[in-house]
């Protein structure tokens, strides 16, 4: 008989401590053993001139965002624009269409 239960797997889960809970908690319900190790730390790194070149978007002709941690980095200074923009996977969408 076939399982798919991971009860037999000790998993090391390297994500960002922010977006560690979700995998998790995917993988205990599977009951997999789960130790969380962020390896990285996201945090925003923009200083003043990348700030002001993000506040007048409407000169680009294109605004793509790699990844939600660039797009939630952006937001607090993200103006209404015209400009498209666009996104590298579902996540990255995600954040973006909270702005």
């Amino acid at each position: 008989m076939m399982t798919n239960k991971l009860s037999m797997l000790h998993i090391l889960n390297t994500r960002p401590a922010h977006q560690a809970n979700a995998l998790s908690q995917l993988l205990c319900q599977h009951e997999a053993t789960i130790t969380k190790l962020p390896a990285i730390e996201i945090k925003p790194s923009l200083k003043d001139p990348e700030i002001k070149k993000i506040s007048q978007i409407n000169q680009y002709d294109l605004a793509i965002f790699v990844s939600a941690n660039a797009a939630q980095a952006v937001r607090p200074y993200w103006k209404p624009t015209h400009t498209p923009i666009l996104c590298i996977g579902p996540a990255t969408a995600q954040a973006v269409k909270s702005f």
